[in-house]
């Protein structure tokens, strides 16, 4: 078993690794500006990695908890904005749409079943989506947006905790080779299941399996104590492996979408996820530089808080069409865009959280 360091983030749940939040911070950023950028090379970087990361992140604070404690927590923190997103962002389309209302129910509750999308029109004739507007797209649809992610981590977080639940009884949830197989085992059926069966499991429980199989990763880097200052020339390995992989694949996860290669397509995710969280590590160190540590505590901010800014990211274009946005320097320019539209995310929640105080 690793050593309980403060570096392995092995600590009481009550305390918190800042390089862990300075990670997710950078990673909630890739996703505005993986959102924003519509093709090329920053976004298949982005892409390659950034949502894997989080089911990655997740795994590293992962443990065996009570069911009511786990079900409590993921419904507050979880399917709560999942309710509050499909509603303000998703309802609306059904409402107004001019299609019958007989397909426009019928397309929600398919939406609702697939949350990640569907992609083929073999549960309803592609005739009776005509003005159903799902974001239905060459024979399939995007299901509920941005909301899919909530709703797949809430279900990953269940059958995580069922599996630590299972490795504890037999005191085997620290058992490196243990946490890694099963790891390998999720990974393939979410592999096996959409690609040879072809067939996408309902409440996306593929694309769960797929994410518990890379936060047992996450585990397996903790286990390891892989994320260290000594450990340094990892993170440039990693780094190396993570620019070698996206030039050969991607990871769409919401599509099933990984390339050609999927094996490589995981590596390619695993080793972003390894060099991000080496680069949080130094950015983490920053905060004995004066000047430098405010920064370091405004992307420590962000990541404490991610997941309301995904919220928040998932129906900002409902509360403000930033898209419509014409000015010069703005318009011709990603990163000006990526910033203004992550400024009105930050600012939208840092007032959400004042006004409930």
């Amino acid at each position: 078993m690793a050593q309980k360091t403060r570096e392995s983030g092995d600590l009481p749940a009550s305390s918190r690794l800042e390089w862990l939040d300075i990670a997710k911070g950078i990673a909630i950023f890739l996703v505005v500006v993986g959102h924003t950028v519509d093709h090329g090379t920053v976004r298949q970087l982005i892409f390659s990695f950034h949502m894997p990361a989080f089911f990655i992140l997740a795994g590293f604070t992962l443990r065996a908890k009570p069911w009511k404690t786990v079900l409590q927590s993921s419904a507050k923190r979880l399917l709560l904005p999942y309710i509050l997103i499909v509603a303000i962002a998703v309802l609306p389309n059904v409402l107004t749409s001019d299609a019958p209302i007989s397909s426009r129910f019928l397309a929600l509750a398919q939406a609702l079943v697939f949350p990640a999308g569907y992609p083929s029109t073999q549960w309803m004739p592609q005739s009776m989506w005509a003005g159903v507007r799902l974001d239905y797209v060459g024979g399939g649809f995007y299901g509920v947006g941005m909301a899919w992610f909530l709703w797949c981590l809430f279900l990953a977080r269940i059958l995580a905790n069922a599996l630590l639940r299972i490795a504890a009884k037999w005191k085997q949830d620290n058992n490196p080779w243990i946490i890694a197989g099963t790891g390998v085992l999720m990974l393939a059926l979410a592999f096996v299941v959409p690609q040879k069966l072809l067939v996408y499991l309902p409440f996306d429980f593929d694309l769960a399996l797929l994410a518990v199989g890379f936060m047992f990763f996450g585990q397996l880097i903790k286990v390891l104590n892989a994320v260290r200052l000594k450990l340094v020339f990892v993170g440039v390995v990693a780094f190396i492996l993570w620019i070698i992989a996206t030039r050969y694949s991607t990871f769409e996860m919401s599509s099933r979408a990984w390339g050609d290669n999927y094996l490589l397509a995981i590596c390619g995710a695993l080793a972003g996820t390894l060099a991000l969280c080496y680069i949080s590590l130094g950015i983490e160190a920053l905060r004995t530089v004066p000047i430098l540590r405010y920064a370091e505590k405004a992307v420590a901010w962000t990541g404490r808080h991610s997941l309301e800014i995904y919220a928040m990211h998932a129906i900002d274009g409902r509360l403000l069409m930033l898209s419509a946005i014409s000015v010069a320097p703005i318009a011709d320019s990603w990163i000006a865009k990526s910033l203004l539209r992550f400024g009105y995310d930050l600012l939208l929640v840092a007032l959400v959280r004042k006004i409930s105080k």
